[in-house]
């Protein structure tokens, strides 16, 4: 399978399928007490493929009420966990740091993003590619817009702008043109390219190793399932697809299947 396929488009997205599973995260299957922090349910369904839709709270009482991570758990409880996460994740990212280094110096001296290491699994140099991010990281490092794109919506508690309901919200939305191109930070495997009507529309999820990235709201894909891509490497094009108000790309970084704060890895 190549590493760049033509841009794909799907004309008839109702064919193709949608979340319908977006209550299997239901509140009354998970333990009553955010203490056992070992509660692993949400890693096990996340492994089966599905995403962890943006959970919903009850905007007076500010417990849970759809998609918990922990039955009627508050946003203050899901925020701290998620911040644990993040302190995990950096500690994690300073031993990737040499390898980020030797990658950007090599970077300037090819002047373009570097292929993968000799005796990897390797995918050919991939054009066009983001100027400003290196070959070979092993973690989401810069932003997948060049330029310096304008954040509408932030990682966290938010009003959800269609649905009027008090979310966390698990990414960073750019605002970007329908067509603009998008790349990946960070090197890995494709692991899925699909679309959800009701949701994320048409997006691609790539894992390198304990850090994961997902774009949606995509017009267009030029990436497959099963491709092994480098950092650097455009994935498609932004879009308006699925549940959203306007152009724009929703970003999103996973450590170790769940998800942090992106603006700490721009």
């Amino acid at each position: 399978m190549p590493l760049l396929a033509n841009a794909v488009d799907f004309p008839d997205a109702s064919s193709i399928g949608s979340n319908q599973d977006v209550l299997i995260l239901s509140a009354g299957a998970f333990p009553t007490s955010t203490a056992d922090y070992s509660f692993v349910e949400r890693n096990k369904i996340l492994a089966q493929g599905y995403e962890p839709f943006e959970a919903v709270y009850d905007s007076k009482t500010g417990k849970c009420i759809r998609n918990c991570v922990y039955s009627q758990m508050s946003i203050e409880d899901e925020i701290e966990i998620i911040n644990r996460d993040l302190v995990k994740a950096l500690e994690a990212a300073k031993k990737y740091a040499p390898l980020i280094k030797e990658a950007e110096e090599e970077a300037k001296e090819t002047e373009t993003a570097t292929a993968f290491p000799t005796g990897t699994t390797t995918a050919p140099q991939c054009l066009p590619n983001h100027p400003y991010i290196a070959g070979n990281q092993p973690l989401p490092r810069g932003n997948p817009l060049v330029g310096n794109p304008k954040i509408t919506s932030d990682f966290g508690k938010r009003i959800h702008p269609v649905l009027g309901e008090l979310q966390m919200h698990y990414g960073i939305d750019f605002s970007t043109p329908v067509g603009t191109p998008v790349f990946s930070p960070i090197a890995g495997m494709v692991e899925y390219v699909k679309y959800a009507n009701d949701a994320c529309g048409y997006q691609v999820k790539i894992r390198g190793g304990e850090f994961a990235v997902r774009f949606c709201h995509l017009s267009k894909m030029t990436v497959n399932k099963g491709d092994f891509i480098n950092s650097g490497c455009q994935i498609g094009y932004s879009g308006n697809t699925g549940l959203s108000t306007g152009p724009h790309l929703h970003y999103e970084i996973y450590y170790q299947s769940r998800p942090i704060p992106p603006r700490q890895f721009l």
